[in-house]
């Protein structure tokens, strides 16, 4: 019987530990931290069979977790197997839309609207590539275009961001105008101008750059380049930041795809690469 009892308290010590390791992990960790594929198989078991205390909190480790996964991908992958990588987005983009349709109840309408929009960040660089994966995505774009306005500006520019290429993608010009023209309002209100830390320059230049690379996506070189080129002088000036533009958001998607918009869009976006 002692026996047993020692197993039993053996195997609850040595979960706990797991769990507090899996959780320490995911809080130590940066987003774009590089780890080993069997890291991190062992740190989503272990997570995985961790209670969720503070709801908020377990959702804000189960969207960095999974960003951290699938930013490895894109940055392990040298030769940039697009279908490999393709394969990974699915996989999170599913774990998060399974996360929110389980624990929805528990959380804030922010979080909930951050985790829809790391899903659509996913969903959308699928799209530039398999243009036939439709994501379920509408009516909760509907619901969440009603409340974003109420929600932190970070939220609200991420939400504008990748509702630009989602209309883009799509076709719908004046969707994307609109979400463009507030995307834009919000980087300039967060710039130095008005007390913020984004220099006003840089601001304007990462909507250029958005803009010219997504008309390169839909083949429109004629109209991509001069954005890119206003996009390069504005950005120039800022090369820590433009850095970190690079790297955020699977941007390095974009640019893949962009490229193939034509030589005038290679050549243009390859010069706004070098600056970073």
């Amino acid at each position: 019987m002692k026996k047993i009892l020692y197993c039993v308290v053996g195997a609850l010590v040595l979960w706990l530990a797991g769990v507090i390791w899996a959780i320490h992990w995911i809080d130590g960790k940066k987003r774009y931290e590089n780890t080993g594929k069997y890291e991190l198989a062992v740190t989503r078991f272990l997570w995985a069979w961790s209670p969720a205390i503070d709801r908020e909190k377990d959702a804000e480790r189960a969207m960095k977790f999974s960003w951290i996964r699938a930013a490895n991908e894109v940055s392990r992958d040298d030769k940039k197997d697009i279908i490999k990588i393709l394969v990974i987005l699915k996989e999170e983009a599913l774990v998060i839309s399974a996360y929110l349709a389980g624990h929805h109840k528990f959380l804030s309408q922010e979080t909930r609207v951050k985790a829809c929009i790391q899903a659509l960040t996913y969903s959308n660089r699928i799209f530039l590539f398999q243009g036939d994966y439709e994501p379920t995505f509408d009516p909760k774009l509907l619901k969440i275009s009603e409340v974003i306005s109420s929600l932190s500006p970070h939220t609200q520019e991420d939400w504008h961001r990748e509702m630009m290429t989602y209309w883009r993608l799509r076709g719908n010009e004046s969707r994307y105008t609109e979400s463009k023209n507030r995307f834009s309002q919000l980087l300039y209100e967060g710039s130095d101008k008005n007390g913020g830390r984004i220099p006003a320059k840089f601001a304007e230049g990462v909507v250029d750059f958005y803009d010219g690379i997504l008309l390169c996506v839909a083949n429109k070189s004629g109209e991509a380049v001069p954005q890119l080129e206003s996009a390069a002088k504005k950005l120039g000036d800022y090369p820590k930041y433009t850095i970190l533009l690079w790297r955020a958001d699977f941007n390095i998607l974009l640019f893949a795809r962009g490229i193939s918009g034509g030589s005038e869009c290679s050549n243009s976006i390859t010069k706004v690469i070098s600056l970073g």
